[in-house]
């Protein structure tokens, strides 16, 4: 979805999630700015805690996939340790 900045919580309302409990998502972090980590949750709080994607330097791109609680509104928030661009495909969803 872009550029995320540095412990910079953003939420992005998942298309078609209507009704869906999880989403199950490829995450992947490009154009690294540092070492870090990205974490996908179902709002900020518990960021830093886990991570989905960590990363150990500079203009690297990792990618995983990702089993993500929605949050209200159908929203998956991120936040990364460092700047970093991320790419959030969602593939499918579970419900209650």
């Amino acid at each position: 979805f872009g550029l995320l900045g540095a412990l910079t919580p953003d939420s992005v309302v998942v298309p078609g999630a209507a009704g869906a409990a999880t989403v199950v998502q490829t995450l992947t972090v490009t154009q690294t700015s540092a070492a870090g980590w990205l974490v996908a949750l179902p709002d900020a709080d518990g960021a830093g805690q886990i991570s989905n994607v960590n990363f150990t330097g500079p203009g690297q791109t990792r990618a995983t996939l990702s089993f993500t609680e929605l949050g209200a509104g159908d929203e998956v928030t991120f936040v990364a340790l460092v700047p970093t661009h991320v790419v959030a495909d969602a593939i499918g969803f579970f419900s209650g």
